[in-house]
């Protein structure tokens, strides 16, 4: 299972490609409804994979990627820090540079 936390024209086109795949995708984006995504042209399965918090999506996912630089998305890696992998699309700080669970990508 994955974790999103992304602009949602990246995030559609890796969360197709993900579960073309056959991969469970998990997201939280209080910015974005399911309804949203069904109209961009995600399946009702996806749409409905939304988790309410971070707590709770962190505690339900195997890997984590971040692609909103937010204090979400922070709060996401920190929770993740030591137990799970996490690649960051979006250069999330300093503290985040020499972990050894964080994968930087794209910047």
């Amino acid at each position: 299972m994955f974790r999103l936390l992304f602009s949602v024209a990246t995030a559609i086109e890796l969360v197709r490609q993900l579960r073309q795949l056959g991969k469970e995708v998990s997201y939280f984006d209080p910015n974005v409804e399911s309804e949203d995504l069904i109209r961009m042209g995600l399946a009702q399965q996806v749409s409905e994979s939304r988790c309410h918090t971070v707590s709770q999506l962190v505690s339900s996912v195997d890997l984590l990627i971040v692609g909103h630089n937010t204090d979400y998305g922070r709060d996401a890696a920190h929770a993740a820090k030591r137990f799970m992998p996490v690649i960051d699309l979006v250069g999330l700080g300093d503290s985040f540079k020499y972990a050894k669970n964080c994968e930087g990508i794209c910047w």
